[in-house]
């Protein structure tokens, strides 16, 4: 994930009180953390995100789904 999309979405997440976000003491850095209503948005999606990830294997491929360059 690109740090400009994580910038921008972190503060929404924030809001919709699924993380907090803590300064770390290490320069402008910040610590996510997910809150239990965060953990239950995540249950929530990732049957959904599984399904995704695997209509994209059946219509690229193996070698069309391997994004990583491996």
């Amino acid at each position: 994930m690109k740090i400009s999309t994580l910038s921008r979405n972190a503060p929404l997440m924030q809001r919709q009180g699924w993380v907090t976000i803590e300064p770390t003491g290490r320069g402008n850095s910040r610590l996510l953390r997910l809150t239990k209503q965060g953990a239950r948005k995540l249950d929530e999606a990732t049957p959904a995100w599984r399904q995704a990830q695997q209509d994209a294997r059946s219509l690229l491929g193996k070698d069309g789904a391997n994004l990583s360059g491996s």
